[in-house]
């Protein structure tokens, strides 16, 4: 039977009855048993009849299902390929109906007084997740020529007109751009490149196809890591002529602004090509950008370095220098002057390349004869690569040579001020306020005497007789001393780790400990060295401070914003000091905040007498 004859049979009156009735009378799941039991009933002449009766491609896949081992691995017919792609796209064209609405899901309002805005990203990401089930159907889609009137670029291209034509004028869909996932990328790569190649256009010329795309939707962004991974899986040969192509258009209006660029895709494109092919481009290509991207000078530097151009070294290290500061143009960073971490820069992992770079100036600066700059340089990288840890640093500082004194006084300096404003750093602490703190604290002589001990034991005793007349200054002052609080509470729960301070009080403790933006090698470096010190001594005279002070650090309710737990807490902390209940406090907040209902719910919460209690008792 030919294939007119076959496709007659299937849609014949008799044969759609024949379906109606089955589906008004069986559930799928009967229809599926119905099915498979028929194919099972069938000997091979019957089967090979049925073949016959059906179209040919139909047969052929009914066939390889029979005779295939298990599901997976089945290979899909032309109809059911079709049949999911047609799905698919159905499903990403609901996607893109519902981004053109404006109470729809990506619009977002995250409260009713303010405006609204566009979420592009998620559309990305939701376009993304049926791209991605699309990929394993393209090529055959396209192979077959299952889908002939179809283009990807074209469908990619319509997505920004339809959505912006489809929300109202106000609201900008797209500001800041659509950039596509790898998966929408990988999936228009493969297709467009398909195309590319069946009109025997080369590989330049298609990424230039796709680069225009880009060009002629403003704001349309394609996947970089998809870009550069279909670059690097081209031949030598493509690969070549891409970079000569790229080469002569960089003053195409298309590809100035994406080959000027090191964030985008595009450059980096380039840039991955250049390093395997063309060394000298890539170093060049790498040179020009560092004022845009710091990383970029760790090539150029190893290369100048092998060349021993200490002189043009120097240059590119202070350019990087200027990039990684974020430097205005024409700045520049005089490690001699300057410690790294005074400009909040800790060791973070993102920051290791630029040791490197420091590396490389340390070498070119003790060639040219530039003793101290090396020796401030090879101190920068070790502090860096130290981190919090208060032993290697002092021991670094102790490693420079005598002759460099100032030097290293001066960036010990900035080092001991940065540990320090580190060490009080705490956000909302949860008391209604963010506490100051004191220009110089306990924490910057404690690593002034850590760095002058050397084993010298009476650093111990001139830190403690320090900390003391600090204490005795706190209580001269006339005012809260809330600059104090900061530096109190740290070294409070630091000497042997806050245990002492718990069993005297635990609102205090609990206080003490809201907050700090925690640091751990920080933390374990400051206590380390106090109990070295023999700050555990302090302790009676921190506990005598509390239990005569406590009072002062007690906020007003009237000044907390509604949130009265700290005040509660704090009024906990003077009953657990003082040994009894705060009498004269309780009633002048019963006469001046009376109407604070949840003020007086925080404080019965703690065990404190009602409000009316308090009333009658001051009647």
């Amino acid at each position: 039977m030919n294939s007119k004859t076959s496709s007659q049979a299937r849609t014949s009156p008799q044969t759609r009855e024949l379906l109606r009735k089955l589906s008004a009378g069986l559930s799928r799941e009967e229809l599926e048993e119905v099915l498979s039991g028929a194919l099972s009933a069938l000997d091979e002449a019957a089967l090979k009849g049925l073949q016959k009766r059906l179209d040919p491609d139909t047969a052929a896949a009914l066939e390889r299902s029979l005779k295939a081992s298990d599901a997976d691995s089945v290979k899909a017919g032309r109809a059911k390929i079709t049949q999911e792609w047609k799905l698919l796209w159905s499903e990403w064209n609901e996607i893109l109906s519902k981004a053109c609405d404006e109470d729809g899901p990506y619009v977002i309002q995250e409260h009713h007084w303010e405006e609204p805005y566009y979420d592009p990203t998620a559309l990305a990401d939701d376009l993304d997740g049926v791209a991605a089930r699309m990929a394993p159907l393209a090529g055959r889609v396209f192979e077959e020529n299952l889908a002939p009137d179809f283009s990807f670029a074209g469908t990619v291209k319509e997505i920004m007109d339809d959505v912006s034509g489809g929300l109202p004028d106000w609201m900008e869909a797209f500001v800041d751009g659509l950039d596509l996932g790898p998966r929408t990328t990988a999936c228009l790569i493969d297709w467009e490149w398909r195309a590319a190649k069946r009109e025997g256009k080369s590989a330049f010329e298609f990424l230039d196809r796709l680069r225009e795309l880009e060009y002629d939707s403003a704001g349309l962004s394609l996947d970089g890591e998809a870009l550069r991974g279909f670059a690097r899986r081209l031949g030598e040969a493509d690969q070549r002529l891409v970079l000569e192509g790229l080469r002569q258009s960089r003053e195409v209006d298309r590809w100035k602004e994406a080959l000027g660029a090191s964030r985008l895709s595009w450059f980096n494109l380039r840039q991955d090509l250049s390093r395997g092919l063309d060394r000298p481009a890539y170093l060049a290509g790498c040179r020009e950008k560092i004022a845009q991207d710091w990383t970029l000078a760790v090539p150029v530097a190893r290369d100048l370095s092998k060349r021993k151009a200490h002189a043009e070294l120097l240059s590119v290290c202070g350019e990087a220098a200027r990039s990684f500061f974020h430097l205005r143009e024409g700045g520049a960073w005089n490690p001699a002057q300057e410690l790294m971490a005074a400009r909040g820069f800790v060791g973070r992992e993102a920051e290791k390349p630029f040791l490197a770079i420091l590396d490389f100036w340390a070498q070119s600066a003790k060639a040219l004869g530039r003793e101290e700059e090396a020796e401030a340089l090879r101190l920068q990288a070790r502090l860096h690569a130290c981190g919090s840890d208060w032993d290697q640093v002092l021991k670094a500082f102790q490693q420079i040579p005598e002759r460099f004194s100032a030097m290293s006084g001066r960036l010990f300096g900035q080092w001991r001020d940065a540990a320090a404003e580190r060490s009080m750093q705490r956000g909302d602490s949860g008391w209604g306020r963010r506490d100051k703190t004191a220009e110089r604290c306990w924490v910057h002589v404690l690593a002034e005497k850590a760095y002058a001990s050397r084993g010298d034991s009476g650093a111990g005793a001139e830190f403690r007789r320090w900390a003391l007349e600090w204490l005795g200054n706190i209580v001269k002052k006339s005012e809260k001393a809330g600059a104090d609080l900061n530096a109190l509470t740290r070294l409070c729960l630091d000497i042997g780790g806050g245990a002492w301070l718990s069993r005297q009080s635990a609102s205090l403790a609990q206080l003490s400990r809201e907050g700090w933006n925690d640091d751990r090698a920080l933390e374990n470096s400051r206590r380390r060295w106090l109990e070295r010190l023999g700050a555990p001594e302090l302790e009676p005279a921190l506990l005598f401070f509390w239990k005569r002070n406590v009072q002062r650090f007690v906020p007003d309710p009237g000044h907390v914003g509604g949130d009265y737990k700290s005040c509660a807490m704090w009024l906990a902390a003077l009953r657990e000091l003082s040994g009894q209940a705060p009498g004269a406090l309780l009633r002048k907040w019963a006469a001046e905040h009376w109407r604070r209902r949840n003020l007086w719910s925080e404080l019965a919460a703690r065990g404190f007498p009602p409000l009316r209690e308090i009333r009658d008792v001051a009647r």
